[in-house]
């Protein structure tokens, strides 16, 4: 992954307030397998990176969301969307996600530091159906010395107002928006994936220190929002 420049001073005044388990490197698609050719350079690429304020508007609270559209194509003969399917929308939110902190996966990939999803757990709660619009929400639930936990949610949205047209969204989403339509969201899945770093010869390896202290960042503001909205509940 790429090392940072951003200064965590700076970022942390941007804060607002039946399992499956799977083993794939985080440039491959969870229904095939993409082989890669062996990279020309080991070196590490060096996108831009996101400043502060991109940062703080696409984590909000320390949660990215993307809003993603179900396709007809993704659906079973049961007419909800396949259970493999729901891998292929996690993996884009956190391809999504790192993209907002200026990290590219596929670019790492290439380069021979690829990232590697050791772990997927998956918990289903209710099914995607046909042109539902839904949420895919992302966290910093834990961080260490060559991995980090991320937690994922995905949620039905109320179907919008007639006229008002639905589709999807390419970017992030304040974890704190209103859906759009009447009603709230559903919990349809709710995951955790564990991302391990590679270094060229695709051993585990250290977080790097810019990164690790911009995904320490990102967990404290999920816990500062969770315990914010434990706190209106009692």
């Amino acid at each position: 992954l790429v090392q940072q420049s951003n200064d965590p001073a700076m970022l942390s005044q941007r804060w607002s307030a039946p399992s499956q388990r799977v083993r794939l490197h985080e440039g491959q698609h969870a229904g095939w397998s993409r082989h890669l050719a062996p990279p020309s350079s080991r070196q590490l690429v060096q996108p831009q990176a996101a400043t502060a304020p991109e940062l703080g508007a696409c984590w909000c609270g320390g949660v990215y969301c993307v809003d993603m559209l179900v396709r007809d194509y993704e659906l079973d003969q049961f007419n909800v969307v396949n259970n493999a399917v729901y891998s292929s929308y996690l993996q884009h939110a956190r391809h999504e996600a790192l993209a907002a902190l200026g990290h590219d996966v596929d670019a790492s990939a290439r380069a021979g530091t690829p990232l590697a999803l050791s772990e997927l757990t998956l918990r289903f709660k209710a099914p995607l159906r046909s042109r539902d619009l839904f949420r895919v929400s992302v966290w910093v639930q834990k961080i260490g010395g060559a991995r980090a936990v991320l937690g994922q949610q995905i949620e039905l949205l109320p179907r919008p107002a007639p006229g008002g047209g639905a589709s999807s969204s390419q970017g992030g989403t304040s974890g704190g928006e209103a859906a759009a339509g009447q009603g709230s969201p559903q919990v349809v899945l709710s995951a955790e994936a564990v991302v391990v770093w590679l270094d060229g010869a695709y051993r585990p390896t250290r977080v790097p220190p810019a990164v690790k202290a911009q995904l320490t960042l990102l967990h404290n503001a999920w816990l500062e929002t969770q315990a914010q909205a434990q706190a209106q509940q009692a």
